[in-house]
């Protein structure tokens, strides 16, 4: 009788799956293609819940299942990169790999004591995202990134990077969760929640002084962002570059190339001549084949001596015999002299992007208007690289990009976060997305939508002065420290502290 009373009592609520069902909702919102900030901070308290009522395996199955449909959806806007079927199993894997969090707590967190039972979820989230961004992906999807537009909030990564700010999300979930099993008792949660709390008071206190006593300086630069018109959309033209060697009207991609070129060369004259001193293209923006690039660039060093100004040319160059031999992806910095300063290849591609692959390192750029410098598109997911711009103080990031509908305009808010980590303006020049100027704060200072700006054209007059962050002079290290505390709590728990109670029994015997 009191066997089958006991399973009755172990019996988890029908109540739990009513959070299943919650964080299943809060999950659609909580990044990708339709993200409220909030529903960010919601989902993993009420997937926590669900798991914490369920007995292990039946929880975490019915868990990752619920994670993965989930991930299937608000991911899909990435599908273009992939071909044939291939996003579905690439999409699940990576909804399976950020889902390890939830299994690190399943597993761990109960045996820990106190409120230190509450770390294991966002020592686990943090250690995760800054595994992933080691994957391919760079940190594509990471939680911080869902917190765009709330400046006082993401001023913490000019110390911590986008890590801190996801640790503290995550943070959130295991502190309602702990508060919830405590059944609310305040002289039980009172200094775990003050804990919390007045760490969140800090973080915002913090970036609220940020933004009011230190702003950049009045001193400008007009940097004009040039995008493919729509009448010559790029879009379809990357469509033939993949079958750029087994085309038979090579004359008439000729042609459309050199309408391409003639109209970048001519709406950079107008933006020259309307005061912008730096200007540059899309990426995949303006293709040129290998043959017919060297005059293309001397066009562009004549604009640039004329004019006085600083061209960026973003082109892709396609070799004669693709796909045999994979394309350019680049920028040329022309200064205004006319001469090339530097050559910048693209160094992370998106998946199946068949590209020559840059060394590794942003180039840095003296300018009477400060130190400026480049990446391109998907290198900005990956912040070691661009953290070599804010090591070496760099003050003006331009970065050519080209997204799509489907990621468009989240990409391009991710990359501002880049700005505020290492303390540089920063312009992005987006092909079929969002272009958009942001200061080392993260304010827009200008914003230009590919689908619906009638010119496809954006002016910026932005801080010719950066500052010097401390995540722009140690890094990850408050991501290395989460692992560290991570691997303490595993060893602890699950190796010397069982050994000292086997130990401890032992000696009794």
């Amino acid at each position: 009788m009191e066997q089958e009373r006991s399973k009755i009592v172990r019996q988890p609520p029908a109540s739990s799956y009513l959070w299943l069902a919650s964080a299943a909702v809060f999950l659609l919102f909580s990044n990708g293609r339709w993200v409220i900030p909030l529903a960010a901070w919601l989902f993993s308290p009420m997937m926590m819940r669900f798991l914490r009522e369920q007995r292990p395996l039946r929880g975490l199955a019915l868990g990752a299942i619920t994670y993965v449909l989930a991930g299937l959806i608000t991911n899909s806007g990435t599908r273009e990169i992939f071909s044939g079927m291939s996003y579905f199993p690439v999409a699940a894997a990576c909804s399976l790999f950020f889902f390890l969090p939830f299994v690190a707590d399943r597993l761990i967190a109960h045996r820990v004591r106190g409120i230190l039972a509450t770390l294991v979820f966002p020592l686990a989230w943090t250690t995760t995202e800054f595994v992933f961004s080691f994957l391919g992906f760079g940190t594509s999807g990471a939680l911080a990134y869902t917190q765009y537009g709330n400046l006082p909030l993401v001023q913490i990564v000019s110390i911590t990077g986008i890590w801190g700010l996801s640790f503290l999300i995550a943070w959130f979930a295991s502190v309602i969760n702990w508060v919830w099993e405590q059944e609310f008792a305040w002289q039980k949660i009172k200094y775990g929640v003050a804990l919390y709390f007045s760490i969140l008071a800090a973080v915002l206190l913090f970036g609220g002084a940020r933004l009011a006593l230190f702003p950049p300086e009045s001193n400008r630069i007009r940097v004009a962002a040039i995008t493919t018109r729509r009448d010559l959309g790029s879009h379809d033209r990357d469509i033939f570059y993949r079958f750029w060697a087994r085309q038979a009207n090579g004359q008439s991609l000729q042609a459309l190339d050199t309408e391409v070129h003639d109209d970048f060369l001519s709406r950079s004259t107008d933006a020259a001549r309307f005061g912008a001193k730096i200007i540059f293209w899309p990426e995949y923006g303006v293709p040129v084949s290998k043959e017919n690039e060297a005059p293309l660039i001397e066009r562009g060093q004549q604009l640039a001596r004329e004019e006085e100004i600083y061209l960026m040319m973003t082109l892709y160059t396609v070799p004669v015999d693709f796909p045999a031999r994979p394309w350019e992806n680049k920028v040329l910095i022309i200064g205004p002299s006319g001469e090339v300063i530097c050559r910048y290849l693209k160094c992370n591609p998106a998946p199946g992007e068949p590209i020559v692959l840059g060394n590794g390192k942003v180039p840095i750029v003296n300018t009477p208007y400060g130190e400026i410098s480049t990446a391109i598109c998907m290198d900005m997911y990956f912040p070691n690289l661009i953290r070599q711009a804010g090591k070496a103080g760099v003050d003006l990031m331009l970065t050519p990009s080209r997204t799509w509908k489907g990621i468009a305009p989240e990409f391009t808010y991710d990359t501002t976060f880049r700005a505020i980590e290492n303390g540089f303006s920063m312009v992005a020049c987006t092909a079929d997305g969002l272009c958009i100027a942001v200061d080392y704060q993260g304010r827009v200072v200008a914003a230009a939508d590919y689908f619906t700006s009638h010119e496809q054209v954006m002016i910026a007059d932005v801080s010719m002065k950066g500052v010097t962050t401390i995540y722009s002079q140690i890094g990850d290290f408050f991501a290395w420290c989460c692992i560290i505390g991570l691997a303490s709590i595993f060893l602890w728990t699950i190796v010397f502290r069982p050994f000292l109670e086997f130990r401890g029994t032992m000696c009794n015997v």
